[in-house]
């Protein structure tokens, strides 16, 4: 007869030490990391909103037939550049169709021979020289946002290269918060329709005291000698990487202190 067979629960509980002792240890190696810290520093500090901008022709025309007619003739096709008064259309019961100003003709319709309809336009004419850049901004930034202010633009297809604009209007428009920014250097290559990550200047300090950012939590920093005493601090500026220290509550900041970093302590 055989006899059953026993398993020993020695193993598992070498296993078990095992897993306790590599916890302990991983424990001990967390305690003793030393925490991640960053240092006061007196200087300048830049702070903006941010939105996405679309280049905007400063101008462009939009032809209609006011009834339904025939094109008799087509004189241009899409992306022909044309004159001041240049002839574009005849059209049945309008006659001879020209160029406002001179432009690009951006849209055209219809063939010669078709019939117009009042709910489609005929050609559309669009001036590409002084193009600028309308900004959408949500509520929060908007309110901070000036007429004068200065923009830094940049383009996806010219990441080596920024622009100045500056805020020359801010209005509202179906539900939506618009900033028009001028821009005096845009290149030619940069058509209507294209878009620019778009940095707003709203506030700017010069020789102030700077902290990380990530060392504020909740209004306060934490020293990181002695027991890491907390101070509540009043904030300016900030940008994605600084916020100015404008005062403390109790007890103070100088330059070149040492701070505890946010989620890394």
């Amino acid at each position: 007869m055989k006899r059953p067979q026993r398993f020993s629960s020695v193993p598992s509980f070498f296993v078990l030490f095992a897993l306790v002792a590599g916890l302990m240890s991983c424990g001990r190696k967390s305690a003793d990391s030393p925490p991640t810290v960053g240092e006061t520093k007196r200087g300048s500090i830049t702070e903006a909103v941010y939105g996405i901008g679309t280049v905007t022709p400063n101008q462009a025309y939009t032809f209609r037939a006011n009834v339904t007619a025939q094109i008799l003739e087509r004189h241009v096709k899409e992306g022909d550049s044309v004159k001041a008064r240049a002839p574009l259309f005849v059209v049945e019961g309008m006659g001879q169709i020209r160029a406002p100003f001179e432009g690009v003709v951006t849209k055209v319709s219809y063939e010669k021979g078709e019939v117009a309809t009042p709910e489609a336009p005929i050609a559309v004419v669009t001036d590409l020289k002084n193009p600028y850049v309308l900004v959408s901004l949500d509520q929060s930034a908007a309110v901070r946002v000036r007429r004068g202010q200065t923009a830094r633009l940049n383009f996806e297809t010219l990441r080596d290269r920024s622009f100045r604009g500056e805020v020359r209007s801010l209005y509202a428009k179906d539900g939506q918060f618009l900033a028009r920014i001028e821009v005096e250097d845009l290149p030619e290559g940069i058509l209507p329709e294209m878009t620019a990550d778009v940095a707003i200047e709203i506030a700017r300090r010069e020789n102030v005291l700077l902290a990380p950012l990530l060392s504020l939590d909740g209004g306060r920093v934490r020293l990181a000698e002695g027991r890491h005493q907390p101070l509540t601090v009043e904030t300016g500026a900030a940008d994605g990487e600084w916020v100015e220290i404008k005062s403390v509550r109790d007890g103070e900041l100088r330059e070149g202190q040492r701070l505890l970093l946010r989620g890394r302590r």
